[in-house]
């Protein structure tokens, strides 16, 4: 999935080029934000072509372009909002940064060797998702 900052920082980039007025932005960049919000690229994107009518920057079709790479990832928040599900908004990624890869770098504490810290990281993730019985099989199998 696409983290929901990246979308975002995106974007907002791409549409401060295009429309440097703050206001004039604003009821553009809403009709983007709820439909990216739920996960429907296509009234997103159709917006955003009006944008590209309306005020030609090269932002804008960069951004359509990215978009449309990444509709696979990008998921309908609102729905998983609803269902309790948890909506990544870059913690994530600085969690790893922090805990794998200056440990890589060795600079913090005991450094970590990469090839390892793969199946570290896969036994750590059994373990959160309670998937012990199906991933610990195969990383026996991929140490041996």
């Amino acid at each position: 999935m696409l983290d929901r900052w990246h979308l975002a920082d995106a974007r907002r980039r791409a549409r401060r080029r295009a429309v440097p007025d703050e206001a004039e932005r604003a009821a553009g960049t809403a009709r983007v934000e709820a439909c990216l919000e739920m996960g429907d690229v296509a009234g997103a994107t159709a917006a955003l072509a009006a944008l590209a009518a309306q005020a030609p920057d090269p932002a804008v079709p960069a951004f359509l372009a990215f978009l449309t790479a990444q509709a696979p990832r990008i998921p309908d928040d609102a729905a998983r909002r609803a269902a309790g599900l948890p909506i990544g908004r870059g913690g994530v990624e600085k969690g790893v940064d922090v805990a794998v890869n200056r440990r890589c770098k060795g600079r913090r504490g005991l450094p970590w060797w990469r090839a390892r810290a793969d199946g570290v990281l896969a036994l750590r993730v059994a373990e959160l998702n309670d998937e012990w019985a199906h991933r610990l099989p195969r990383a026996l199998a991929l140490t041996g």
